[in-house]
């Protein structure tokens, strides 16, 4: 049975939240249980470089920002047992343009140096990311 862990990231507190989904090819919206997870070792720096990334590569849509549409689109993805991302998708949008560009800047997080989570006995798990992108007329 394959395990994956969602986990939220908000910048604002820090906090990390971890579910458990049970099976293969699951989704987020089949979470059956909670769990504890062990973080990669290298969690906290991700966390800043995943904001730095963000920030420095926005780009704020014209349209959206002449019309003062603003929000926050979470996009969600998974580190796979190996490190690697797939899967990009937005879960919560705004409206198109803006989902688009949040798409498109969350795809360039693959860039950084993931590492998987782990169960509690060290097997590395594919794990769910939901990262926010805030556009802020």
């Amino acid at each position: 049975m394959q395990r994956k862990t969602i986990i939220f990231f908000f910048a604002l507190f820090g906090t990390v939240y971890s579910n458990t989904v049970a099976g293969q090819d699951t989704t987020a919206q089949e979470v059956t249980e909670m769990t504890v997870s062990n973080m990669p070792d290298n969690h906290e720096a991700i966390e800043k470089q995943v904001f730095k990334t963000l920030a420095e590569n926005l780009k704020y849509p014209e349209l959206a920002k002449s019309e003062k549409i603003g929000g926050i689109v979470y996009v969600q993805f998974i580190v796979s047992k190996t490190g690697e991302l797939r899967d990009f998708e937005v879960v919560h949008g705004v409206r198109e343009d803006i989902d688009r560009e949040a798409l498109r800047v969350a795809k360039l997080l693959t860039s950084l140096d993931w590492k998987p989570s782990t169960d509690l006995n060290g097997k590395p798990l594919d794990t769910f990311y939901t990262v926010p992108v805030t556009f802020e007329p």
